[in-house]
């Protein structure tokens, strides 16, 4: 789906043709479905017998917003000098943004404990957001195992939100501990996976992921060249990057707890 350039009544209409789509493979627990993030809350569904179908097509409208939401900010905030993001491009992110809530206030009025743990998971997510782009954008500077694991799930704590709403609706807020931890982990694991698929386009814009800098850290040469008038090309980086040694280390040797 293109969200760049496209206006909010467009948008609107491909939204909710492709909302139908998504419902009637939804309903139908199509495993071919194109759209696997929108169906992220019927994977709770057997944990959580109480909520009803309709419930949970409605978080799932939410989540496919979000994600589209998420993307088009990810671009924006990683490419903020391309001329295809215009300020159409924040216009699409504010009407998104208010059609997520309205899906989720239909669900959970003003009051309701959801929007406490709503608060708490768009902290964490914005928390961690900064943190990486003050720290870790245009320099190469240590980065621990506890900070990369809090930008890791940080990023996508808003993930936890499926399980939050759904325990919420069913009044089992007790299984929350376990839900959120296993969601930090995996986030944290997957954050490890996204900087080993896309290491080349991070070092060319700067961002230093958590693989990139233990690899220069751990390459002290390749670390002095950094600021030097030739600094290192894609070659020379891709000799220092043992990437799968690196990830089995990291994963394996206990930044991802179990």
């Amino acid at each position: 789906m293109r969200v760049m350039g496209t206006s909010p009544f467009a948008l609107d209409a491909v939204l909710k043709k492709q909302s139908s789509e998504d419902i009637d493979s939804l309903a139908t627990e199509d495993e071919e479905s194109p759209y696997p993030y929108f169906s992220y809350p019927f994977l709770f569904r057997e944990e959580f017998p109480q909520v009803s179908q309709e419930q949970i097509i409605s978080l799932a409208a939410a989540s496919r917003l979000y994600m589209h939401y998420s993307m088009a900010q990810d671009a924006l905030i990683d490419n903020a000098d391309a001329p295809d993001l215009t300020y159409s491009t924040v216009l699409i992110l504010n009407w998104q943004q208010v059609q997520i809530q309205n899906l989720l206030y239909s669900l959970f009025p003003q009051g309701s404990p959801f929007w406490n743990y709503y608060d708490e998971y768009l902290t964490e997510n914005i928390q961690a957001q900064i943190l990486e782009r003050e720290r870790h954008w245009n320099q190469c500077t240590i980065y621990t195992k506890e900070e990369f694991l809090r930008i890791g799930a940080g990023k996508a704590a808003m993930s936890k939100c499926s399980p939050t709403a759904l325990a919420v609706l069913s009044g089992a807020e007790d299984k929350l501990a376990a839900f959120a931890a296993s969601h930090d982990a995996y986030n944290a694991a997957f954050q490890l996976k996204d900087d080993l698929d896309d290491w080349k386009e991070d070092y060319a814009r700067g961002q230093f992921s958590y693989l990139l800098t233990c690899t220069f850290l751990e390459h002290p040469i390749l670390y002095k060249q950094l600021d030097s008038d030739m600094p290192p090309d894609m070659q020379m980086v891709s000799k220092g990057y043992k990437l799968q040694k690196m990830v089995n280390q990291r994963i394996y040797g206990g930044a991802i707890p179990s």
